[in-house]
């Protein structure tokens, strides 16, 4: 099967969705590696003012994730940040590599720890609000 390279960009948020994506193909058995790049020659958000760092193996260090190398590109089918996974595949690879089930796996540090509590929050710097569109809706003041 063709190698495939997953483009990582953006956030903590989706540097785990797009991780999600290239194990979906690697369950299809295909070879992935992801594509770092977009820290080094961009990495800001859509306003420009914050700059965004590759995370996900800082916060998952046990998480297996291989760098591709920007000249293997033209033989390997190369997936960006507009493939979408479906709601049954999205849940059972989220289960599977960020559930609370696994997080011990991924996080040593949480292995220390007897009982896990976990609070997500994602706050966003605004970087969206004048960019509303089909794919990312600013969610009213109401919702909270």
């Amino acid at each position: 099967m063709k190698p495939v390279i997953v483009k990582l960009d953006g956030g903590i948020c989706f540097q785990m969705y797009m991780y999600l994506v290239g194990q979906h193909f690697a369950l299809l058995g295909h070879d992935v590696s992801y594509d770092l790049s977009w820290y080094s020659s961009d990495g800001k958000d859509w306003d420009g003012k914050y700059e965004r760092q590759f995370e996900l193996t800082s916060l998952f260090p046990n998480l297996p994730l291989s760098v591709a190398s920007c000249d293997a590109q033209n033989d390997c089918l190369v997936v960006d940040n507009l493939y979408q996974l479906d709601e049954k595949e999205y849940n059972e690879l989220f289960h599977k590599y960020f559930s609370e089930e696994t997080m011990t796996k991924h996080v040593p540090s949480l292995q220390k720890t007897e009982t896990i509590v976990n609070c997500a929050v994602h706050v966003r710097r605004g970087d969206l609000t004048d960019r509303e569109t089909e794919r990312y809706k600013v969610v009213p003041i109401d919702y909270f």
